[in-house]
């Protein structure tokens, strides 16, 4: 479950460069919490280990260039884009299964509704009222 990462530096332009993939389960080991149905709808966010995360720490003029923390910076930088773009992946699932939850509580109101209609039906049927369509025309 490493996270690969590869530093490209160019001393004398005083840039350092970290570029990230992280795989596959790291980020569904992230998800871990949600039910496996759940999971199962949420399978594009695979994406997202398909990219890398570039993360860039240049030296500005006068600043003196120090390897380890222009690494360190890189990284953080690179760490950030990843967890944006999470955060974003969240919120997109969040949001279909917001609108999947909204078109299940229609239907089960409307399968409700009809449940409702039939055992009046029945009841009527029972009492010896015409329930037929033609008695309601």
């Amino acid at each position: 479950m490493n996270v690969e990462k590869r530093f490209f530096v160019n001393e004398e332009k005083g840039i350092t460069v970290c570029k990230k993939s992280y795989p596959y389960d790291v980020v569904w080991s992230d998800m871990r919490h949600l039910p496996a149905k759940i999971k199962r709808a949420t399978y594009n966010v695979a994406e997202v280990v398909e990219d890398d995360f570039v993360g860039k720490a240049t030296c500005h003029e006068g600043d003196t260039f120090d390897l380890k923390f222009g690494k360190e910076l890189a990284e953080s930088v690179a760490d950030k884009k990843f967890h944006i773009r999470m955060a974003k992946e969240y919120k997109r699932m969040a949001t279909e299964l917001m609108k999947a939850a909204s078109a299940m509580c229609d239907k089960m109101k409307e399968h409700t509704r009809k449940a409702s209609n039939i055992d009046e039906d029945i009841k009527r049927y029972f009492k010896g009222e015409d329930h037929t369509k033609e008695a309601a025309s």
